[in-house]
């Protein structure tokens, strides 16, 4: 009898519980944000004054689902910093596209919008591809315009990087 109490005294028990099927998908979820986070969004190079319309367009989209994705510590600073953002954003946009259409029509194809880092990565982004790209356009009244376009991405930048 002594020999049966201290084979059960030795003996473990171990309990495997398996994960709900709501534990799994956002496993899941967050092993896929992860390596969309690693993913490096590039902004197209681009040629013509039409895809750089285009590529701003897209841009208001794409930092609106930013604006609906903020969660977390400072999500709520950032909620707002991209609601003013893309808000701004598309007048600018259709100012500067009216500008160009006043001398050629516009052909105008919208690339998709997608959320690929972290959206201060994607404001930088987008902020050094504006000042690459500006040189397209040939009169003064349009760059003026892109400096307002520019300065809705650099107070975007300032912040998501400093108020949380």
């Amino acid at each position: 009898l002594q020999k049966k109490k201290d084979m059960f005294a030795k003996t473990q028990v171990v309990v495997i519980s398996t994960p709900s099927h709501e534990e799994v998908k956002e496993e899941m979820m967050e092993q896929d944000m992860e390596n969309d986070m690693l993913e490096h969004y590039e902004i197209k190079p681009i040629e013509t004054v039409d895809e750089f319309i285009s590529t701003l367009l897209a841009a208001r989209t794409t930092l609106h689902l930013y604006h609906f994705a903020a969660t977390g510590l400072g999500s709520f600073a950032s909620h707002e910093a991209l609601s003013e953002a893309y808000t701004n954003l598309l007048p600018l946009t259709d100012s500067l596209a009216e500008s160009v259409q006043a001398e050629k029509m516009l052909e105008l194809s919208v690339p998709c919008s997608k959320i690929c880092c972290d959206s201060l990565s994607y404001t930088c982004d987008l902020l050094q591809w504006v000042r690459e790209y500006r040189k397209l356009f040939l009169y003064s009244f349009q760059q003026n315009g892109i400096d307002e376009i520019e300065s809705v991405l650099t107070k975007l930048k300032y912040k998501l990087t400093n108020l949380k």
